[in-house]
C-alpha cells in the first residue's frame, strides 16, 4: 500500500488479529500476511440508549479471525507498522467466511509462509441458538447477534435457521437496528408462507409479524406498522400508531401526558407523529445557511408550526462520569447519528442536506423528504459540520432537569432572530415550534438560538451558528446603534449590580431599593429614547418588585413587576380588559415570564382585588397556551409550587 494517500476506488481485505477496546485500535492482517493497525475511533457499535459499550462488546464485534473489508483505505506510517485510519463507519464492512467472494482468496499467516484459514464455528445450529438465548437474557445483545448469525451465514435463510432469524430480529430491535429487524422478520414470514402451518409454526409466524410491526414503528412508518398490528388484531399497537398518524396530520398532542412521561422516564425518548404546519423551505442567499422557513399562509399566535422527535439525542447521564462535558456529548452525538444512518441509509439525504458550514455545499431541502444525495452512507466530515451548526441543547422546562445534545432535521432549517416570531421548546426529545405573534403569508419563521441579556452575550453565543455574520434583528440593530461605549457601560453596570447583590446581607431593604433604583436610572441612560425593549432593566425592576413585596408594599411590587415585563417587550392592556397583556415576550422563556405573572396575581390577592387576580391568572393560562399549546392542567404541572406559595391554587 502507498503511504500517505487515500486509495480511491480500492478495497483492502483483512482479518482481525487483536483488538484494544480502550483505544478502539484493531490489529489486522491482510491475505499476504502483512500486519497493520486499524484505528476506528468513530465506529459506533451500540445505540446510546443502551449506554457505554463494554470491552467485551468490542471484543465480540472485532473478534480474532473475523474478516473485514476496508473501503478506500488511508495508510500512514506508525513506527514500524502501517496505520490504517477509517473515519466513516460505513467504510468497515464485515464479510462472512462463507461469502463466495472469499472462495479464491488465499490467506498467509503473519510469517508470510504458512497458510491461514478462517476459524470454523464448530457448534451446531442448536448450540448457537442456546448460546444466543443465554446472551440475550443477559442483555449481551452483540454476542447474541453473533451467535444467531453464525448458522445463518453458513446455511442461509432456511427452515433450519428460521428460529435464528426470528431471534436475531428481536436482537436487532433491542439494538435499534430497525431495518435489519424488519428484514429478518420478513425472511421468517416468507419461509412460512404458502404452506400449511402447524400450531408451533403459526406462533412463529405471529412473532415474525409482530417484530416486523415493531420495526416499522421504530422507523416511524406508522401506517405500515398499523397495518401489521391490525393483521395480528394487536389493538394496543393499532391505537398507538393511529395516535401517531393523527398527531402528524393535525398537530394535536397531549402535552400534559408527554410532559409527565418525560419527567417519569430517565433519558426520555418519546414517540410522536411528526407534524409540519403551513410552511416551506425557500432559498434565501442573504442568510448564512442560504435558506429559511417561510409561512405558506397566515399563522396566528399559539398555532403549532412544527413538532418533531429528535433524529438523534445523547443525554449526559448516558455517558461515563468523566465524559459528560459538552465536547464529549457532541462526539457521542456524532457517533449516534452515524449509527442510525448505517441502519437507515434512506435517511442520509435529509440529514446530509442540512447546513454543514460555509465550505460544504447543501442542496435544496424539502419537508416531504423527497431529496437526493450522491451517496447513501454517513460522511463523517459532513456530520461534524452538521452537528456544529445544528445541535440543540434542550432547555429546562420548569423542573424538567436533564442535559442533552440533540439533532433535529427539520427544526434545524429555522433561522435565528433575537426578536423571533416563534418560540421553541422541548418536551423530552420532542422539539415544538409555535407562533408567538401573527406571521403573515410569505414571512420568514424565526426562533431564538441565544437568550443572553446583553449584545455581547448574545453575539458570543451566536458565533458558533453565524460565524462572522451579525444578527440583523431589530434588537441587535438598536443595541449596535447605541454605540460601543454605552453597551460597554451597560455591561459594567450589570456587573456592579451583581456584585452589590452579593454583599447586601446587612443592608436595610429601603436602602437596597434606593441603590438598585440608582443603578436602574444609570442603565436607563444607556438606552436611546426610541428603545422599548430593555432586557437589562428587566432584572432591575423584578428585583425591586421582590423587595417591595418583602416590605408588604404590594402595589409598589406590582408596579415594578409591570415595568419589568414591559422591558422584555410585553405590552400591557387596559385595566378593564379581561386579559391584562396583549402579547407574549419574544426574548424570554416561560420560566422567566410565568413566575412573574403569578407574583402579580399573588399581590392582587393580598390586596383583595379579585378581578385583577383573575385577570393575571388568565394571562398565565393564555401565555402557556400560546407558547406550549397546553391548558389549565399544564399550569399546575409546571408551576403548582408557585401557585401554592402565593395561595392561588
Amino acid at each position: 500500500m502507498m503511504r500517505g494517500q487515500v486509495h480511491r476506488g480500492r478495497h483492502l481485505l483483512c482479518r482481525v488479529a487483536w483488538c484494544d477496546p480502550a483505544t478502539v485500535i484493531v490489529g489486522v492482517i491482510d491475505p499476504a500476511g502483512d500486519e497493520m493497525i486499524l484505528a476506528i475511533p468513530n465506529h459506533p457499535i451500540l445505540p446510546r440508549s443502551l449506554g457505554q459499550p463494554f470491552n467485551s462488546d468490542y471484543n465480540v464485534v472485532f473478534s480474532e479471525g473475523r474478516i473485514i473489508c476496508i473501503k478506500e483505505p488511508f495508510c500512514k506510517e506508525a513506527g514500524d507498522s502501517c496505520l490504517l485510519k477509517v473515519d466513516s463507519p460505513s467504510d468497515v464492512v464485515f464479510i462472512s467466511q462463507f461469502d463466495p467472494l472469499l472462495q479464491s482468496v488465499e490467506w498467509k499467516d503473519s510469517d508470510g509462509k504458512s497458510q491461514w484459514s478462517p476459524p470454523k464455528d464448530k457448534r451446531t445450529p442448536e448450540q448457537c441458538k442456546q448460546s444466543g438465548n443465554q446472551n440475550f437474557q443477559n442483555k449481551k445483545y452483540l454476542a447474541a447477534e453473533r451467535d444467531y448469525s453464525s448458522p445463518i451465514e453458513q446455511f442461509g435463510a432456511s427452515k433450519e435457521t428460521l428460529l435464528h432469524l426470528l431471534n436475531r430480529a428481536e436482537v436487532f430491535l433491542r439494538l435499534e437496528r430497525f431495518n435489519a429487524a424488519a428484514r429478518d422478520a420478513q425472511s421468517v414470514i416468507d419461509l412460512l408462507l404458502g404452506s400449511s402451518l402447524s400450531k408451533e409454526e403459526q406462533t412463529w409466524m405471529e412473532k415474525g409479524s409482530m417484530r416486523k410491526a415493531r420495526a416499522f414503528e421504530g422507523l416511524q412508518r406508522w401506517k405500515d406498522a398499523k397495518e401489521e398490528y391490525a393483521k395480528l388484531n394487536a389493538q394496543d399497537g393499532v391505537r398507538r400508531c393511529l395516535k401517531r398518524i393523527i398527531e402528524g396530520a393535525t398537530g394535536k398532542y397531549d402535552i400534559v401526558e408527554m410532559y409527565r412521561r418525560s419527567k417519569e422516564t430517565p433519558n426520555p425518548r418519546l414517540q410522536v407523529g411528526d407534524y409540519i404546519g403551513p410552511i416551506e423551505v425557500k432559498e434565501m442567499p442573504e442568510r448564512g445557511g442560504g435558506r429559511g422557513v417561510i409561512a405558506t399562509k397566515d399563522i396566528n399566535p399559539g398555532d403549532l408550526i412544527m413538532a418533531c422527535s429528535a433524529f438523534s439525542i445523547v443525554y449526559s447521564s448516558e455517558l461515563p462520569a468523566n465524559q459528560t462535558d459538552d465536547k464529549n456529548q457532541l462526539i457521542s452525538l456524532r457517533r449516534e447519528i452515524a449509527y442510525r444512518l448505517l441502519d437507515r441509509p434512506e435517511d442520509v439525504p435529509k440529514i446530509h442536506n442540512l447546513y454543514a458550514g460555509p465550505s460544504l455545499a447543501s442542496s435544496s431541502y424539502r419537508f416531504d423528504g423527497q431529496m437526493e444525495w450522491p451517496h447513501h452512507y454517513p460522511d463523517p466530515e459532513r456530520i461534524d459540520g452538521i452537528v456544529t451548526y445544528n445541535v440543540f441543547a434542550p432547555g429546562q422546562l420548569a423542573f424538567q432537569q436533564f442535559e442533552a445534545a440533540a439533532l433535529f432535521d427539520r427544526p434545524s432549517l429555522t433561522n435565528h432572530s433575537c426578536l423571533p416570531n416563534a418560540h421553541w421548546t422541548m418536551i423530552g426529545d420532542v422539539h415544538m415550534i409555535r407562533a408567538i405573534r401573527p406571521i403573515a403569508h410569505g414571512e420568514e419563521v424565526t426562533i431564538s438560538y441565544a437568550t443572553g441579556q446583553t449584545l455581547k452575550e448574545r453575539s458570543d453565543l451566536l458565533k458558533t451558528y453565524l460565524g462572522d455574520c451579525k444578527c440583523e434583528c431589530q434588537l441587535c440593530i438598536e443595541e449596535r446603534s447605541d454605540g460601543p461605549e454605552k453597551n460597554a457601560h451597560r455591561e459594567e453596570l450589570m456587573q456592579k449590580i451583581k456584585d452589590f447583590e452579593k454583599n447586601v446581607s446587612k443592608v436595610e431593604i429601603p436602602s437596597m431599593i434606593s441603590s438598585i433604583r440608582r443603578f436602574g436610572d444609570d442603565l436607563e441612560k444607556t438606552y436611546g429614547r426610541h428603545r422599548t425593549i430593555k432586557p437589562q432593566l428587566f432584572h432591575v425592576h423584578q428585583r425591586i418588585s421582590a423587595l417591595q413585596a418583602q416590605m408588604g408594599r404590594m402595589q409598589g411590587s406590582i408596579d415594578a413587576m409591570l415595568k419589568a415585563l414591559q422591558c422584555i417587550g410585553i405590552k400591557l392592556a387596559n385595566r378593564d380588559s379581561a386579559l391584562p397583556i396583549q402579547n407574549v415576550s419574544c426574548i424570554m422563556g416561560l420560566d422567566d415570564i410565568i413566575p412573574r405573572m403569578i407574583h402579580i396575581a399573588g399581590c392582587y390577592r393580598s390586596l383583595n382585588d379579585q378581578k385583577m387576580k383573575d385577570a393575571w391568572l388568565n394571562a398565565v393560562k393564555w401565555t402557556i397556551n400560546t407558547m406550549l399549546g397546553a391548558g389549565d392542567e399544564m399550569i399546575t404541572e409546571l408551576y403548582g409550587e408557585y401557585l401554592t406559595m402565593y395561595k392561588l391554587s
